[in-house]
């Protein structure tokens, strides 16, 4: 319920800080605001655990990985996966991403696979890709999906991808968390990642498995 809180105070801020024909265009942009976060998350915008809770078997269309081993979904069955959209050109996002899965990686067992999808193909060939990750976390797998898949591909994760001759690319930056089976179960936020509660998540995942 943190959000509303948020939300009330911010219109309470506006209200008492700025004229009225500026408050008049504001708060209806915060409301509009909110709405698309309802209907992006749902109810998981107000659940109590961390991260926004998914529940969805994802498939992978072709892939080019710099880990042959790792070329699609189905390839990590057996591994827990973290995995994110950006590209090695990015200066906005993709540095405080990239920070968090080095987080994970010093955190989680070695089984754990992180998965970093550049959707830059024109300059982030996968040589390219390849050394940038090395240099940032050995253990970081880059995958590089054709355009006309790439689309489809973000889309079954929620996230926004934009990709435009001339223009810089686009996209959402969140962590997908990804069970053992190919299953979307969570998203998390790529600044201040909670790591106590994305161990507790990868350990409850754990037991799940075991159970079944």
């Amino acid at each position: 319920m943190e959000i509303l809180w948020l939300l009330y105070f911010g219109i309470e801020f506006i209200k008492h800080a700025m004229n009225r024909k500026t408050i008049n265009i504001l708060i209806p942009s915060l409301l509009l605001l909110l709405a698309l976060a309802l209907s992006t998350f749902g109810s998981n915008l107000f659940s109590d655990g961390y991260g926004l809770k998914r529940d969805k078997l994802v498939t992978s269309p072709i892939i080019m990985s710099t880990n042959d081993d790792y070329a699609s979904i189905e390839d990590l069955n057996g591994h827990t996966t973290y995995l994110t959209f950006g590209f090695s050109h990015c200066a906005g996002n993709c540095p405080f991403t990239l920070s968090q899965f080095i987080k994970l990686a010093a955190v989680l067992p070695d089984d754990t696979r992180l998965i970093f999808v550049s959707i830059d193909n024109e300059r982030d060939n996968l040589d390219h890709l390849k050394t940038y990750l090395a240099n940032i976390d050995p253990s970081i797998i880059g995958w590089r999906i054709a355009d006309d898949s790439l689309q489809q591909f973000a889309e079954q994760f929620s996230t926004y991808v934009k990709v435009k001759a001339g223009d810089e690319p686009q996209h959402g930056s969140a962590i997908q968390l990804i069970d053992k089976e190919g299953r979307w179960v969570k998203t998390y936020p790529y600044l201040n990642l909670n790591e106590d509660a994305v161990i507790k998540d990868y350990l409850d995942l754990q037991k799940m498995t075991q159970t079944l």
